[in-house]
């Protein structure tokens, strides 16, 4: 039985341990939802009613959100998007937020009727 080099031992290490982060990274990967939590939470003295919550390719009913309230929902989108809230007022609010697909984590804004106060 011939014997291994050391040279030829460190190389067959590193391949192994190279083979073994592509694997747990692709693994990884597979386990992501590709979803992102969206919390809007109603900083105003007044309800907002009939709000929306609009991405690409999606839009999510939040319904009618009172004073200091909040609603979450987890958003999948389609292209890259921006996150914009409609309600029966009106105004159309974008909040700052750049989503992909495959992306996940969170979103959390805090609104008025007519201003996005807060994004974290």
């Amino acid at each position: 039985m011939p014997m291994k080099t050391v040279g030829s031992m460190q190389s067959y290490l590193i391949a192994k341990w190279t083979a073994g982060i592509v694997l747990l990274l692709l693994l990884l990967v597979g386990c992501t939802s590709g979803e992102t939590e969206v919390t809007i939470e109603n900083r105003g003295d007044v309800p907002l009613h009939s709000v929306v919550l609009h991405v690409t390719g999606n839009k999510y009913v939040l319904g009618d959100l009172h004073p200091s309230a909040s609603r979450t929902v987890d958003v999948t989108v389609t292209g890259a998007s921006d996150i914009a809230l409609t309600h029966a007022g009106g105004h159309r609010l974008v909040i700052e937020a750049y989503l992909e697909p495959g992306y996940g984590g969170f979103v959390r804004a805090a609104v008025t009727p007519d201003t996005v106060v807060s994004v974290v």
